[in-house]
């Protein structure tokens, strides 16, 4: 995300501080006098993005559903109920499918708040 701020109501260091206060890491592009950024943008390569922590808490989440579905598709008679909430019976793959919810919706949910 690129932050812009007034400088008149607020330092760069306040700006700073709340969004690693948020829990984001500041990549600091100064803008030169014209207003273009006065350096280029530093991808990532592909081995530190599937690795992030992020995408680890993805995998965990993937890994999560993979085991549910197979509960629910391929061992259904293997899948058994666990408890009862309102009514409805919650089986073991719907424990996973919890499980990968709370893992991987994580950081969407951080973002989003």
């Amino acid at each position: 995300a690129t932050v812009t701020y007034d400088p008149d109501r607020t330092a760069e260091a306040d700006v700073v501080a709340a969004i690693e206060g948020a829990g984001y890491e500041v990549a600091g592009d100064e803008a030169d006098s014209n207003g273009t950024s006065g350096s280029e943008m530093d991808i990532a390569p592909p081995s530190e993005i599937w690795t992030s922590p992020r995408a680890i808490k993805t995998w965990i989440g993937a890994g999560f559903v993979v085991l549910g579905l197979l509960l629910v598709f391929v061992l259904a008679g293997q899948n058994p109920e666990v408890a009862s909430l309102l009514g409805y019976s919650l089986t073991l793959a719907d424990g996973l499918f919890l499980v990968a919810i709370a893992v991987s919706g994580y950081p969407v949910v951080r973002g989003g708040y």
